[in-house]
């Protein structure tokens, strides 16, 4: 993207209205036309430049904000697969513990059945 620069930013004395161009007196016409010539590009360079810069300090920036949110996805992706042990630990416990009264239930009824039945 360039950008062009008017007036004094483009390296142009500003001149009071009605007046030439300000310059230096002891510079010859040719180089004043030469310094001219090369102002607008000096200054698109170091617009340029500064631009440059706060792009990388902004792509900088954005790396950082990136590294850090891919570090918080993976705490939370550790964080669920905890989660998710803990959720199968616990519902194998109930499983278990659920087997174990179906067990003690159906020995009782057993042993119930045993004492009424005729001999």
């Amino acid at each position: 993207r360039t950008r062009r620069l008017s007036g004094a930013a483009e390296g142009v004395a500003a001149a009071p209205s009605g007046s030439a161009p300000l310059s230096h007196p002891q510079q010859p016409p040719q180089a004043r036309a030469a310094r001219t010539k090369d102002g607008p590009d000096k200054v698109q360079m170091a617009y340029l430049r500064q631009e440059v810069a706060q792009l990388r300090r902004q792509n900088a920036e954005l790396g950082e904000k990136v590294r850090a949110r891919d570090a918080q996805v993976d705490g939370l992706t550790s964080l669920v697969r905890d989660m998710q042990v803990t959720a199968q630990r616990q519902l194998g416990l109930a499983k278990k513990q659920l087997t174990m009264k179906d067990d003690t239930l159906q020995s009782m009824q057993e042993e119930l059945l045993s004492r009424t039945a005729p001999p």
